[in-house]
């Protein structure tokens, strides 16, 4: 059921661990941690990490393609402050999305513990 699955999802989430390895000339973070059954509804492990690691291929990319566009040295707008912007704005909606992701499940228990109690509750 809907409950069993949230607590499996909080539960995997604070069983987990980060652990870093080497990949390219970066880090890449890898979740490592709790067992995701392969007929769960959650993303396993494996899943998570791939799309690090096209993250990371992404980002590896988009870094060469400014390095390769922008001039070094001392002017207006060198590689090294277009990289600044680019990491700082890939941060920002990181953050963004994970953000999103975090009220949707809030709002998910919210729901549920309303249908479970059948009434809303307020903060004493």
């Amino acid at each position: 059921d809907a409950a069993a699955t949230s607590a499996a999802v909080v539960a995997a989430m604070a069983a987990s661990t980060v652990e870093a390895s080497a990949i390219e000339s970066g880090v890449q973070l890898r979740l490592a941690g709790v067992h995701t059954p392969s007929d769960s509804a959650v993303l396993g492990f494996a899943d998570t990490n791939r799309f690090l690691a096209e993250e990371l291929r992404g980002l590896h990319e988009s870094n060469a393609a400014l390095r390769r566009n922008f001039p070094g040295g001392d002017c207006a707008a060198s590689a090294a402050e277009a990289l600044i912007i680019a990491t700082l704005r890939h941060c920002l909606r990181v953050c963004s999305q994970w953000t999103e992701a975090l009220d949707y499940i809030e709002d998910l228990l919210r729901k549920q513990l309303i249908a479970a109690i059948g009434k809303e509750v307020s903060p004493a």
